[in-house]
């Protein structure tokens, strides 16, 4: 099964599966009200306590996972300005790169999977590398997904004001000449709807990795193209509405309350089980608290903590959400139940 990697955080989640038909969606706009603790991994997405907005009262929520996130959060949901674990959670939910990484079950090492690409073909010199697209993917709101959407986030990665290294971009001949933000560069060779090639300035090693890193992320040409990359931080799209192919819908973000999103239900790879995620805005103590209480499903922890490791396996471990797995970097002794989930920052 393909995963989503993460690279910022190794994070131990719960184990779901969460590919299949998609379940029944909640009636609250808002994380649920506190439920009892799940009585097997299938249902261990029980609910957390919620903004005030949320009802009152128990009951299980088995088609909801609620998440605390971890340290600050830049509001901003174009990839491009990505600098913050809880972006990238979020950008791992609503967009799909190329490709992606597999990891070893002990997490030692990893290799590359489909992702948008079913297939990639690399030449001889180690230069172009074709990438064959998954066919009949949509973006969010229904538009087909084409390889020019892909030559479009390529052409114009260094053009738009970012946060983050652009390196898998960067690499491609061409990009650092284009001056208008609708040309393709050179490198770039639209070969038909679902087939793109890209040449390199020279091999690269490190194109892979950086092909299944977090600013490797494809965007919408049909909603970005009239817009100024320049301003990227600012409109609709980064504010209020981003759209990916991802597994997950963005709903709303409620300042330093929680960011909402709903499973998709034509994502290519299949509708999440998981209905709804909230990623919450919780103090140390209060996730803690939360978690204790069986009011939260997943808290990444900081290091130093007691219980926490200080090391551990390369922290760019994927975090299972969407329609890949939702399990533990290490298999939980008690998968049932919830868990506080160890983890350490990367930097880069």
């Amino acid at each position: 099964m393909r995963t989503r990697g993460l690279a910022i955080l190794s994070v131990a989640a719960l184990a779901l599966a969460a590919c299949g038909s998609a379940a029944a969606p909640s009636s609250s706009g808002a994380p649920p009200a506190s439920a009892p603790p799940a009585a097997s991994a299938a249902a261990s997405t029980a609910a957390s306590a919620g903004p005030s907005t949320a009802a009152s009262g128990g009951g299980g929520v088995t088609d909801t996972l609620q998440m605390h996130w971890l340290g600050d959060l830049t509001a901003i949901w174009h990839p491009a300005s990505q600098e913050t674990f809880s972006q990238g959670v979020a950008f791992q939910l609503m967009f799909d790169k190329l490709l992606e990484r597999q990891w070893t079950d002990d997490g030692s090492s990893w290799k590359p999977v489909p992702d948008l690409a079913d297939t990639w073909d690399v030449s001889s010199d180690g230069l172009t590398w074709t990438f064959h697209l998954h066919p009949g993917v949509k973006w969010h709101d229904g538009e087909a997904f084409t390889a020019n959407d892909v030559a479009f986030t390529v052409s114009r990665a260094l053009l738009n004001t970012k946060r983050n290294t652009q390196n898998a971009w960067a690499a491609v001949v061409g990009v650092d000449k284009v001056t208008d933000p609708n040309t393709i560069a050179s490198g770039v060779k639209v070969i038909d709807d679902n087939t793109i090639s890209l040449t390199l300035n020279a091999p690269n090693a490190d194109f892979v990795s950086d092909l299944t890193d977090l600013p490797a992320f494809i965007v919408p040409q049909h909603i970005l193209k009239d817009t100024d990359p320049k301003a990227v931080e600012t409109i609709e799209f980064s504010t209020t509405k981003p759209i990916g192919t991802g597994p997950y819908k963005f709903i709303k973000y409620e300042t330093d309350q929680y960011t909402q999103f709903e499973a998709n239900p034509d994502y290519f790879q299949g509708p999440p089980k998981i209905k709804n995620i909230f990623v919450k805005r919780l103090l140390g103590d209060q996730a803690i608290a939360q978690l204790e209480a069986g009011d939260l499903d997943l808290r990444p922890a900081q290091p130093g903590r007691e219980g926490t490791p200080r090391e551990g396996p390369d922290p760019r471990r994927p975090l299972h959400l969407g329609c890949r797995d939702v399990r533990p970097v290490h298999e939980p002794a008690h998968p049932d139940r919830r868990q506080d989930a160890p983890g350490h920052r990367h930097g880069r």
